[in-house]
């Protein structure tokens, strides 16, 4: 009997392509083989994780042109006669490319920079250095309109453009990642800064993209699944981000990436939820799942202290994900009972950074998903977890 050809498919392949048993290219919104049916195209997630994917694993970029913007020292600068100069890009069939990008990147001005920035030298740096350092890199221009479309999609979602926008959205981060890892064999230290950029952007929209998907009256697929692909994102995302400014420490970026340091108060209500965690922490666990167990307590200790002391919320909160222990990482990614418990706990920072449009209800999402995975043994241990988030109700 002939051997059978084995074809290793594509783990980020669509579902249609994964159910024929065939090799996806991954191409999106819509992957080659289902053009050629015909067919919807669908993903399980937005394509996010294909950042740490090895540049070898991803499709060829889309072809873009030379990029001209109108001024970026201030959104004023832009109006309806520099459209014609602004962009010259293809990414999807959704009417006048001109018109659309110039929508986008007015959008990013006036409306989507302002969302995402922690305090007015943050507004500076994403309304004026980040437009003008896109103008020399494709990528960093792509995720700009990524995330502008996104946003487009999430504050409009009875909009009858929504599903226009998600799908401008995506391929936009699509082509900002293909045109980065193609270059990335050949890197140049003066992209860096852009680099870094992009991989910001790309982490928020690996938030807002599941939200603008579902809708606001639609529940997540799988809350929990995306909510642990997307921290695997962050820490892989930091980990090949942060060393990228060490040569490249400009005023902007230090102003971009400064933390203020603050006094760490616990609450009282945020102390009696911590000292019930440290008191489980020697569950009939091995030692290196307790060693895991406690730094990770720690942390949260830390973060809510800091958190409760009036600090600057987003920063500390993505610092928790990059300091997280790996081994906590894989007993979570297992879903143990203690370690859902504990990411029970971080979902009441997620709530409270829901008046941030890329992160909204992910906390109050992931935390009923929570209680509904632990069993009767576990789930009084997320009470104040569910009543610090609303959910008191999931409780009973």
């Amino acid at each position: 009997m002939p051997r059978r050809k084995n074809t290793r498919n594509s783990h980020h392949g669509c579902l249609q392509c994964k159910r024929r048993g065939v090799k996806c290219d991954e191409r999106r919104p819509q992957c080659t083989k289902c053009e050629d049916r015909l067919e919807a195209c669908q993903y399980e997630s937005s394509g996010s994780w294909l950042w740490t994917v090895p540049v070898a694993a991803q499709h060829k970029p889309t072809q873009y042109s030379e990029v001209e913007f109108c001024s970026p020292l201030s959104s004023s600068d832009c109006n309806e006669t520099d459209a014609s100069r602004m962009v010259h890009i293809s990414p999807v069939d959704t009417g006048d490319t001109e018109d659309l990008c110039f929508r986008l990147f007015v959008h990013w001005k006036t409306t989507t920079a302002p969302s995402i920035s922690r305090n007015n030298s943050d507004l500076q740096i994403w309304q004026t250095v980040v437009p003008n350092e896109a103008k020399s890199n494709p990528c960093l221009l792509h995720g700009i309109f990524a995330v502008s479309a996104i946003h487009l999609a999430l504050i409009n979602p009875q909009d009858t453009d929504r599903t226009k926008w998600i799908k401008v959205a995506e391929e936009h981060q699509s082509t900002a990642i293909g045109l980065f890892t193609s270059t990335m064999e050949d890197r140049d230290k003066s992209s860096d800064v852009s680099n870094f950029l992009l991989s910001s952007l790309l982490i928020g929209f690996a938030f807002a993209f599941p939200l603008a998907v579902s809708g606001p009256s639609q529940e997540i697929s799988d809350p929990l699944g995306e909510i642990l692909q997307i921290i695997s994102l962050v820490k892989s995302t930091m980990r090949f981000s942060a060393p990228l400014l060490t040569d490249t420490m400009t005023e902007e970026m230090i102003m971009l990436t400064y933390v203020e340091d603050s006094s760490p108060t616990l609450s009282d209500s945020s102390r009696s939820a911590i000292l019930k965690l440290y008191e489980l922490k020697n569950i009939s666990v091995s030692d290196v799942d307790q060693t895991a167990f406690r730094s990770t307590i720690h942390l949260l200790e830390h973060l809510f202290a800091t958190l409760d002391s009036g600090a600057e919320p987003v920063s500390k909160a993505f610092m928790w994900i990059s300091e997280l222990d790996p081994q906590y990482l894989d007993l979570l990614n297992s879903r143990h009972p203690f370690a859902l418990v504990i990411f029970a706990h971080y979902c009441v920072v997620l709530h409270r950074l829901r008046w941030l449009w890329w992160i909204s209800s992910w906390g109050q999402r992931v935390l009923s998903v929570l209680s509904r995975e632990l069993d009767s043994e576990w789930k009084p241990l997320i009470a104040w977890s569910l009543q610090a988030t609303g959910l008191e109700d999931l409780g009973t």
